[in-house]
Formats: C-alpha cells, structure tokens, sequence
C-alpha cells in the first residue's frame, strides 16, 4: 500500500513539474530576405520529430539566445528580414506568420522580442489545439521605442491555453522593410518556454490529463485497500 501511494505522489510530481516545451517552429517557405538565418540556410521548419530542436538552423534560430557582439549591426544574425512584400508598414500576412508547436497545451502570454532598430512594432497572436481552428488572443504592440539589440516585452494579456501559437507580423517601424534577431515566447509569469532537448513522440510522452488520471487511480486504490 505504501508503493502505491509513493507511486501515485510520483505521477503527481511529475504532472506539477512537468515543463513545456517548444517542439516545433515553422514560417512560409522563401518569406524572407536573403540575409535572414531562413533563407541563407534554406531551412523554413524545424521539429524535434527524430531530435532535439534545432536551433541552430534556419528559423530555429528564432529561440537561440546566442547573439553577435551589440552594438554593431550583424545582418547575417537576423531571424525575419523581409523588404519585398510590403504596403504602408504592413508586410503580407500570409507570409510573415510564424508557428511554434509545443508538447502540451500552454499558456503563452508574451514574447520577448530582440530587435533591429527597423523592427517589429505590433504583432497579432493566435492560439489553438490545430491549425485549422485558431484563434485570436488580439494585438500586442512594442512598449517603447526601437533600438537596436533592443529587448521588448509584447504584452498579450492572454489566459487561453493551446498547443499551437502563432504571430503575426501586423506593423513594423520602417514603412516597407523590418529585421529582428529573436523572439522568445513567455508564460504569465514571463518564464521563457525551452526548445525540446530530446525527441518527441506521442506515443511515449503522456498528457498531463493522462498522468493526473493515473494519479488518481492509484489514489483510489491505496485508499479502498487501506
């Protein structure tokens, strides 16, 4: 009886420290400029399918913390750069639509942005369990004004969870060109989520609901036996 209640307290641990991870990370193929980590490296998606996450790699590199030496310019380091698809400080939606994936439904309520000087000034977030059902979380816009290595906090007030999370390039700085290094989701509290460090499986990462329910059966079982 006691290894029954020392394994139900397990999968309760396990439930409550469980942390999120991000599994994959997209954008439209051919969406941005040459000197872009995408385009140069040809890589628009990266999953931890059969590995840990790249991301050191294309648009893996959106959520790699290594930057070049502030406070000189490094276009080769930029993430999104994009100058072709422009009208009025508003680049084509359909193309500058980022998607992370993670292995369990969270709550992603800002992103920390590392911008060019001619970066990002507001961004539309999306939240869902597929990607034909999402939904949006409203418009979140820069805190102040742009500089260059600069980090900024877009504040989305959300509570939804979801798997999926998506933004939206919705203005920029410059009226036809925008470039930012990072850009790093956070929770409510602003804790960066983590790239996956190993790879993922659904068949062998259960659900939290799946872990909880496990818990409560040897639960129940430890207290009709006890």
């Amino acid at each position: 009886m006691k290894s029954l209640l020392t394994l139900g307290a397990l999968c309760f641990a396990v439930i409550f420290t469980q942390a999120a991870s991000i599994i994959e990370i997209s954008i439209p193929e051919n969406s941005q400029f040459s000197t872009s980590h995408p385009a140069a490296d040809n890589v628009w998606s990266v999953n931890a399918f059969s590995s840990a996450l790249d991301i050191t790699s294309g648009i893996g590199f959106l959520i790699n913390p290594t930057l070049a030496s502030a406070p000189a310019t490094n276009s080769n380091d930029f993430v999104l750069h994009d100058n072709n698809t422009y009208s009025g400080n508003t680049p084509n939606p359909n193309l500058h639509t980022i998607t992370l994936r993670f292995d369990e439904e969270v709550v992603v309520d800002q992103f920390e942005i590392i911008q060019h000087v001619n970066g990002i000034t507001k961004i539309e977030g999306f939240v869902g369990n597929s990607l034909n059902s999402m939904t949006s979380i409203g418009i979140a816009s820069s805190p102040g004004p742009l500089s260059e290595y600069g980090l900024q906090v877009f504040d989305f007030n959300n509570n939804t969870a979801g798997s999926f999370f998506q933004f939206i390039v919705r203005e920029s700085a410059h009226p036809n060109a925008y470039a930012i290094y990072r850009a790093f989701p956070g929770d409510t509290n602003g804790v960066r989520f983590s790239p996956a460090a190993e790879a993922f499986s659904e068949t062998t990462i259960p659900e939290a609901n799946s872990l909880f329910l496990l818990a409560l059966g040897f639960t129940f079982l430890y207290r009709r036996k006890g």
